[in-house]
């Protein structure tokens, strides 16, 4: 493996399979004189909307344990934050994972051609110009699910996408740039 730094790419990246989720989103505007915009043609002028679905790319090996991160189910005192908080009702918990990924392309012997595993997570190079960084993330017994990126940066050309087991998946659109000191959650997944 040769050491090689990509100018396009610095910070953390991320394609994640989650299991079992569908998601929907609405967008729409409604004014008193009874216009409605239509969402994806207002989105593409501004080039935000992407309506085709991200392309899967499977790895060529099964991830291995140490690629996936699996959280058990809640512990009865995260049952009962949960259950207790009113005003605001709770809709979830913050659950850590064991080991936080990162990933900085600088820091990484990237593959000139098939794949590796970095902690956490499979690096594969799918052809000259794209690497894929894969991981799975699964929350036993969750009814949905948000991954929450504390730091990154995320060029022009970097996709953070999401994969269900239902062939549900999403590109996350508003990654992009430098994070703030406040950090990204992904869209629910359900």
């Amino acid at each position: 493996m040769k050491k090689k730094t990509f100018t396009l790419l610095k910070g953390l990246i991320v394609l994640v399979g989650i299991t079992g989720f569908a998601l929907q989103i609405s967008y729409s505007q409604n004014t008193d004189e009874g216009i409605t915009v239509d969402p994806e043609e207002y989105l593409a002028g501004f080039d935000y909307y992407q309506p085709e679905i991200p392309v899967y790319i499977p790895t060529r090996l099964v991830l291995d344990e140490t690629e996936k991160h699996v959280l058990d189910t809640l512990s009865d005192e995260e049952r009962k934050i949960l259950e207790e908080a009113v005003e605001p009702p709770a809709v979830g918990v913050i659950r850590d994972l064991k080991i936080p990924l990162k990933f900085n392309l600088y820091e990484t012997d990237v593959p000139l051609q098939g794949e590796v595993s970095v902690p956490g997570a499979r690096l594969s190079r799918v052809n000259e110009d794209t690497l894929v960084y894969t991981t799975y993330f699964q929350s036993m017994k969750a009814d949905e699910i948000r991954i929450y990126f504390e730091e990154g940066n995320f060029p022009h050309g970097v996709m953070v996408n999401l994969f269900s087991e239902n062939d549900y998946a999403f590109t996350q659109m508003e990654l992009r740039g430098e994070l703030d000191e406040y950090g990204f959650y992904t869209t629910t997944a359900f």
